[in-house]
């Protein structure tokens, strides 16, 4: 994803359990939520709020299907983003 437009490696975010709600990404503390990570919806879910982070200075950073498409790209697939 290195060369992706506005893709920007963040810090190492804490990832935390969600308690109530969907996950999500707090780009201000830098967490993402997530349920737990024992199936691939999980997976697929952490990717999303990763990206989030990435992308948090780009317009494709709120760009739900993009952001949702990349994630399920990433976690299915070997194939690098562009």
């Amino acid at each position: 994803m290195d060369s992706a437009a506005g893709y920007e490696t963040p810090d190492l975010p804490a990832v935390c359990a969600v308690r109530e709600g969907r996950p999500y990404a707090d780009a201000q503390r830098n967490r993402v939520y997530v349920y737990r990570l024992q199936t691939e919806e999980d997976r697929i879910a952490l990717a999303h709020e990763y990206i989030h982070l990435a992308f948090q200075h780009h317009p494709r950073g709120l760009d739900e299907n993009f952001v949702e498409r990349t994630a399920r790209t990433l976690i299915r697939t070997d194939n690098p983003i562009q």
